[in-house]
């Protein structure tokens, strides 16, 4: 992410740093010790999502909308 030069000055300033979770703390030391999940990550990911259109499934017919009954009130301005 591109700063510019007075966000940077003022964290250099004020001893800012930017807040990271737990959780994502844990992931960047999860996979920096396992390089070989990337690679289960990408075939993970081409089981669900990296599929040509033919391969997909087709979406669901449309359901009637629902009738009114008549006696929904109309409102004038």
């Amino acid at each position: 992410m591109a700063q510019s030069r007075l966000v940077s000055f003022l964290r250099d300033l004020l001893n800012i740093t930017e807040y990271e979770s737990e959780a994502t703390k844990y992931m960047r030391d999860f996979m920096a010790q396992h390089p070989e999940e990337l690679e289960s990550q990408k075939k993970g990911r081409g089981v669900w999502w990296d599929k040509d259109a033919k391969e997909r499934t087709a979406p669901p017919e449309a359901g009637h909308a629902p009738r009114s009954g008549g006696a929904e009130y109309t409102f004038r301005a």
